[in-house]
């Protein structure tokens, strides 16, 4: 009986590859089998994760044609027969202990672990923020908030890093969870396709443990999935929305409201962050109030509830989208994208 299947979904990465693979090999916890996911890649990633294959007997490959990370993970979903899942990217890797710190603290009655995450951006190396060093599900009852805005931990006197909560990759989740509840990526969705996915897990889950121990190197360039210009991330919200919408009727109602509220401010941020406000955006001023303005004629940014846990901030732009006020919106944005500069420059 395999414990554990690691999935990993490979789509031109054959110069991190080995890094990542080796990383597994070296796990300390021997009792896991290894689905690769070819998506099409145009490099020689197929013929690296041949030769490991080749070199041990529990890395199997799938090649499929390419069609996204969640077409990919959702295939592996099918293919895999491990007791839990864990996902890893293929231009990361763990620590040698990450099978065995996770599945130590899969005790009866938890659904779902959660580690620490390394953020490897360059030669620098940083450590996610969890400021306890156990979490369990009945003392983080703003979970599913604070998967959208990580200041709404606070609430439970806990600070942590909304990538700790919020990645799939970094955690280890009990297959039967899923597959009992049919929950499965949204191929659809380009853009926190893994938030979604574990939300889903963290409403049906018994329970869940956080532990504050980094297991998981994630690997940060401006070309990472969260960093990548995207001027379709409009379209994108369309769908984000019609799926935090159906997700948030299983949430308590006192949870409903702030949940939306919160959702589409975490979209207004991606269209900012990832478009408007993006180095490579060569549109005008004016251009950009347009395409604010557009987005807010639907009711799909609608703001009907704002938190007083969250940072001042927030709560500023909060209000300016609650009245649409596009042109405030842009400026303000500005002077925060200045504001963060001036104080990374002094680090």
């Amino acid at each position: 009986m395999v414990d554990i299947s690691i999935i990993i979904p490979v789509y031109n990465s054959a110069k991190y590859l080995d890094v990542c693979l080796d990383s597994i090999l070296k796990q300390t916890y021997k009792n896991f089998e290894v689905i690769l996911v070819n998506d099409g890649s145009t490099d020689n990633s197929k013929d690296v994760c041949e030769n490991y294959v080749g070199r041990d007997s529990r890395f199997y490959l799938y090649s499929i044609p390419n069609s996204g990370v969640s077409v990919a993970r959702n295939y592996a979903l099918e293919k895999c027969i491990g007791e839990w899942i864990t996902y890893i990217d293929s231009d990361d890797w763990v620590e040698p202990d990450y099978l065995e710190s996770l599945k130590r603290n899969a005790t009866v009655g938890v659904d779902i672990v959660m580690g620490n995450f390394f953020f490897n951006r360059g030669k620098v190396e940083t450590i996610g923020v969890c400021s306890k060093h156990s979490i369990k599900k009945k003392q983080f009852p703003s979970y599913p908030l604070a998967l959208l805005v990580e200041d709404c931990a606070v609430a439970d006197n806990i600070k942590i890093s909304v990538e700790i909560i919020c990645a799939a990759c970094g955690k280890l989740t009990r297959k039967r969870l899923v597959n009992k509840n049919n929950i499965r990526f949204e191929e659809g969705l380009e853009l926190n396709e893994d938030g979604l996915f574990h939300l889903m897990t963290y409403i049906k889950a018994n329970d869940f443990v956080i532990i504050d121990k980094p297991l998981y190197h994630y690997r940060i360039s401006a070309t990472s999935s969260n960093y990548r210009y995207r001027p379709n991330v409009a379209s994108q919200m369309e769908i984000w929305h019609a799926c935090y919408k159906k997700v948030a009727d299983d949430l308590p109602a006192d949870q409903k409201k702030l949940f939306l509220s919160l959702s589409a401010y975490r979209m207004y941020c991606n269209i900012f962050n990832l478009f408007l406000n993006h180095r490579e955006c060569c549109l005008s001023f004016r251009e950009k109030i347009g395409i604010l303005q557009e987005c807010f004629n639907t009711d799909k940014y609608d703001v009907s509830r704002i938190s007083k846990k969250l940072m001042l901030i927030k709560r500023v732009e909060m209000v300016l989208m609650k009245y649409r006020y596009c042109t405030a919106l842009l400026i303000f944005s500005k002077l925060k994208f200045v504001f963060k500069a001036i104080l990374s420059s002094k680090c």
